[in-house]
């Protein structure tokens, strides 16, 4: 049977994501597939990981997803409904994912606290399937979650008055939180591709993420001028959200361009194309 395979990102072989029985599973079906399937993958930058990993695995085709099409105009009290209704206090930084290791949310809480050291009064909002377990961290299920709550007290960073975990939000709730945000901030280790850089671009919120392969591949694209730094570096973290308040016109009109690019650029009906050209090789029996 002519097989296509979506390889999103290699999670488990870097941060131990599976149990050893699943990843045996996984270890041992993956070269199966790559025999006999067109590979798809989201970004040239997991192209070369899969080569990487498995030399075998031939031609890969790159299909980057669409990001959805972004609705930055507001209907009248919207925003103070959500306000309202979330407790929003502004300004703030909006981190958008799972509280998880390779998400590196550790490093934004050691920025968080230099930031309260030089007086920037800046709140931090996690929106995450897991971020609500913030609130009552000892019932979290996730260890990073405690992990992360450890991290915050031991800095003196209380939830609610510095931070917040939002936990799981709607797409409208999401886009307005993009909309006002003074940055969207990631200092994520590892990504397969990275839909909130990319998500807040196009709604003109200014970001600051990890200088790592997938993002800034996608960030090139639609030309973002995004600060950049060392997931590892807290200080280099903090001295990108410095630089933000201080971002010229030139590079809000290059924010501004870049916005307008995105849903050219990353198009499902482009993904589309990408797509059925993977599957007709693999019905020409190119797999």
């Amino acid at each position: 049977v002519p097989l296509v395979a979506t390889f999103y990102d290699f999670n488990f072989k870097r941060f131990g994501t599976l149990d050893a029985p699943s990843r045996a599973v996984m270890e041992a079906t993956v070269p199966a597939w790559l025999e006999r399937c067109e590979p798809v993958v989201s970004t040239a930058f997991t192209a070369g990981e899969l080569a990487s990993y498995w030399p075998a695995a031939g031609s890969v085709t790159v299909a980057p997803p669409g990001v959805r099409p972004a609705q930055r105009t507001e209907a009248p009290g919207e925003w103070e409904a959500l306000v309202a209704a979330r407790g929003i206090r502004e300004p703030y930084w909006l981190n958008v994912g799972w509280i998880a290791p390779h998400k590196n949310q550790a490093v934004l809480m050691e920025a968080l606290a230099m930031a309260r050291e030089h007086g920037v009064a800046t709140h931090l909002y996690l929106a995450g399937p897991n971020g609500g377990q913030l609130q009552d961290p000892d019932t979290a299920e996730a260890p990073y979650v405690r992990h992360l709550a450890w991290v915050a007290e031991r800095l003196g960073l209380r939830h609610g008055v510095d931070f917040t975990g939002l936990g799981g939000v709607g797409d409208r709730e999401l886009e307005l939180l993009y909309c006002h945000a003074a940055a969207l901030v990631m200092p994520t280790q590892y990504e397969g591709f990275g839909f909130p850089t990319l998500e807040a671009v196009s709604l003109g919120c200014p970001v600051a993420c990890s200088d790592i392969p997938p993002l800034v591949e996608t960030l090139e694209v639609v030309g973002a001028a995004a600060e950049l730094f060392d997931p590892d570096e807290p200080i280099a973290l903090a001295a990108a959200l410095e630089r933000l308040p201080r971002r010229d016109p030139a590079a809000r009109a290059r924010l501004e361009a870049s916005a307008a690019e995105v849903p050219r650029r990353f198009s499902w009906s482009l993904a589309g194309h990408q797509y059925f050209g993977a599957f007709a090789r693999a019905m020409a029996g190119g797999g």
